[in-house]
């Protein structure tokens, strides 16, 4: 099956960022996961935006670790907004920023 003609990791990139001085760098991609996300195909596999931005900036992403967002946006790629922590680091980060939604919980009496 094929999917077009083989891009390079920074030409998959490069193809779908805009790229703003000191701001966010806007994934004007495909999207359809997680909403914001951008992701594209590379070497036959789904790449997310903002892990291929830091590969591209600063190397391999270490095992165990993700590619958070200083700034909140997800759609963003800007190298500069990007930090390296744990999926706990993540989820106390959101709740910090209090980005996480808290379920309410109806109690049935019986």
């Amino acid at each position: 099956m094929s999917y077009g003609p083989k891009q390079t990791l920074q030409e998959g990139y490069e193809k779908f960022v805009i790229k703003k001085e000191n701001d966010c760098w806007d994934w004007k991609g495909c999207a359809p996961i997680n909403p914001g996300y951008g992701q594209f195909r590379h070497e036959g596999k789904i790449t997310r935006a903002h892990r291929a931005s830091w590969i591209l900036y600063f190397g391999i992403i270490p095992e165990k670790l993700c590619v958070c967002h200083k700034c909140d946006n997800p759609s963003c790629v800007n190298p500069n907004h990007l930090f390296l922590g744990t999926l706990k680091e993540n989820a106390q980060d959101m709740v910090k920023k209090g980005r996480h939604i808290i379920p309410i919980i109806k109690r049935i009496k019986k």
